[in-house]
């Protein structure tokens, strides 16, 4: 049986997702955190190998029927970062072709079912990235909330809370977030919010989850419809960014995180920004483009078998 793994690593939690194009099986296994920038190289080398371990024991097969692997980790950022990991798992799976990129490559590869085309992600931070058909890739953004994250579940959420507590303080224009901020944070004077946010385990967190407030009030509130054109005008400027470097790239952007997944509002702003470009929401989970990944790493004619209602219903299978 020849195996093709897909693995989706971040900082909270780690998928792999194991297939078998023959016999269309396959399966899913969750494990722990794999960010080798928060829980070091061995640690995040173990969380990979054990979670993919176990999504092989319940096809009950061996790590060496493996021939394809694509990991797609947060905190990948460098080039010999992707080297030391990828020579760390061939180790485990010795007749594996192998492939350790950034987390951002698979949901890239689910939007696109392997072809080329960028990928905008808003969640608590943004960035944007590309890849032509010959393997050239373009970041931009993706630098953190103290450098970067333009437009982001953080940014959105943090002038958000700015705009509430101006409001409340009668130093800004008047606003619904101020109310929104009282039943989200659950405070009754803007000074309450110093610990709810300074004290918190993850401040970033806090602020980023204001954010779908900010979202809710867009259409009747015209402070939060304002932050909302700020955010809008910083996805284009990613976007173009990529686009501009890859100039043979196809046309075509898939949006993923929450900023886009749970309202419609900043895909439809982004579209009226770029009327030219083909954007569209994820519509796969993004494990399945890591394993799009990794047939393609192997034969790049296997994905022409699959299109996006076959994966859908793989994923309704397997993931079930």
């Amino acid at each position: 049986m020849a195996l093709y793994v897909g693995i989706d690593g971040g900082g909270t939690s780690t998928r792999a997702f194991v297939f078998d194009p023959a016999s269309m099986q396959g399966s899913v296994a969750l494990g722990p955190a794999s960010r080798q920038s928060s829980v070091g190289w061995e640690t995040a080398r173990t969380a990979l190998v054990e979670t993919l371990n176990r999504a092989l024991a319940q096809m009950k097969q061996p790590a060496n029927e493996v021939i394809g692997l694509s990991a797609c980790l947060s905190g990948i950022d460098l080039p010999e970062q992707s080297v030391r990991m990828a020579q760390e798992l061939q180790a485990d799976f010795p007749l594996a072709r192998i492939e350790v990129t950034n987390d951002s490559m698979a949901p890239l590869t689910a939007g696109t079912n392997g072809r080329s085309g960028a990928v905008l992600i808003g969640g608590t931070g943004t960035v944007a990235v590309g890849e032509t058909l010959d393997g050239q890739v373009a970041r931009a953004g993706g630098y953190g909330y103290l450098i970067g994250d333009e437009g982001s579940g953080f940014d959105i959420g943090r002038r958000g809370l700015m705009a509430a507590i101006q409001s409340c303080e009668g130093r800004g224009p008047n606003t619904c977030l101020w109310e929104a901020a009282q039943k989200v944070y659950d405070v009754t004077a803007a000074e309450q919010l110093i610990p709810v946010v300074y004290d918190a385990d993850n401040p970033v967190a806090v602020m980023a989850s204001f954010a779908a407030s900010v979202l809710q009030l867009a259409d009747e509130d015209e402070v939060a419809a304002a932050i909302l054109e700020v955010a809008s005008e910083a996805h284009m400027q990613l976007l173009q960014s990529v686009l501009q470097r890859l100039p043979e790239m196809d046309q075509r952007v898939v949006l993923s995180g929450s900023l886009f997944t749970k309202s419609e509002i900043l895909l439809e702003k982004l579209r009226g920004r770029l009327p030219d470009v083909e954007i569209t929401p994820i519509r796969l989970n993004a494990v399945t483009g890591a394993l799009m990944r990794a047939m393609r790493l192997v034969d790049r004619t296997l994905l022409t078998r699959f299109d996006e209602g076959t994966w859908q219903g793989i994923e309704a299978a397997v993931m079930t």
